[in-house]
């Protein structure tokens, strides 16, 4: 029993110094670990309503929200609300989808397939009577010049010095019309050989020659670094 006892006495500084050093690598665990804090905001803080269709932050800082109420910014602590029964340039409320172009200006899209751009505190909508082509707006994107543009499977339009000229797909098809179109963030379609991709001002081919593993495609997507993500049916890529 004593040498235990002067075996313990012996060994029991090293244990305390093995739990403060435990205690000590616990904390810098947890100070390293990143500590997340979520906000909620309803209605009740000053939203129009609760369905957000899309966000955006512009160079400013503010965020804008796009709603079928309105659209929103927000500076942090308060939303301001912008629709077409308190801002002259509104003419819809039902906002879908946000763009902000390397000039600054915020472009929005609405439910009836307008335009709206914001500039210096001005907002203009933007209908087939101001020259927007009768289409349904899959997606607006600027090209690579820069040039802010309306992308549809009928057509492409591009604003150029003020005005919508507009490109028919027919025009930049190497193929017949016949082809399959594809979902995604990414306007795209298929044909006998190849898989058809525009953006950006830009048509990607793809084919099995090239490395395309399948035609068996279900969607395309492109994500912020303009790297094009393609996934197929199962097992064909396997």
């Amino acid at each position: 029993m004593r040498r235990l006892s002067h075996q313990h006495k012996k060994t029991f500084p090293f244990s305390r110094a093995c739990v403060l050093l435990g205690g000590l690598l616990a904390c810098a665990i947890a100070a390293a670990q990143p500590k997340y804090q979520f906000d909620h905001w309803t209605t009740d803080a000053g939203l129009p309503q609760n369905a957000v269709n899309a966000i955006l932050q512009t160079r400013d800082g503010y965020l804008w929200l796009a709603t079928y109420d309105g659209l929103v910014r927000f500076d942090g602590r308060q939303f301001t609300v912008f629709n077409k029964s308190n801002t002259k340039g509104i003419g819809s409320n039902r906002f879908d989808s946000l763009l902000e172009d390397r000039h600054g200006a915020l472009w929005a899209t609405t439910d009836e397939n307008w335009l709206v751009k914001y500039r210096a505190g001005v907002f203009t909508t933007y209908t087939p009577k101001e020259g927007v082509p009768s289409w349904v707006i899959q997606q607006i994107e600027e090209d690579e010049a820069g040039n802010f543009q309306i992308v549809s499977r009928e057509g492409i339009a591009e604003w150029k010095d003020g005005r919508f000229v507009t490109c028919s797909l027919k025009d930049l098809l190497p193929a017949p019309r016949g082809e399959t179109w594809i979902n995604g963030n990414k306007l795209a379609w298929l044909t006998e050989d190849n898989l058809y991709a525009y953006s950006h001002g830009r048509l990607s081919t793809y084919s099995i020659q090239s490395g395309l593993p399948s035609l068996k495609i279900a969607s395309v997507f492109e994500d912020q670094h303009q790297t094009v993500w393609i996934s197929g049916v199962p097992h064909e890529f396997c």
